[in-house]
């Protein structure tokens, strides 16, 4: 499971974070809130793709901009990532 080796994995519950993603599903996706492990806040809801396998999602994503994250954000948290790292 990749979560073990994730970089986070020892800041919070790994198994069940894995657990509550496995529980989700086209009938009850709406009902996830706050779904950052480290700041609820950060991801406050899930939405849901219809898609037949990973490569359709993918492709629904290109035509959207509903995941792109502006410039000045992936910035601002690569600049505090460093400063975390410079001083742990």
């Amino acid at each position: 499971m990749k979560f073990r080796n994730w970089g986070h994995n020892i800041d919070f519950d790994t198994s069940r974070y894995f657990k509550m993603w496995q529980q989700a599903d086209e009938t009850n996706y709406h009902t996830f809130q706050h779904l950052h492990p480290l700041h609820p806040p950060q991801w406050k809801a899930l939405g849901w793709v219809e898609a037949k396998n990973m490569e359709e999602v993918i492709n629904g994503f290109k035509k959207t901009s509903i995941l792109k994250v502006p410039k000045w954000v992936l910035i601002k948290h690569w600049l505090k990532e460093m400063k975390r790292r410079l001083t742990a």
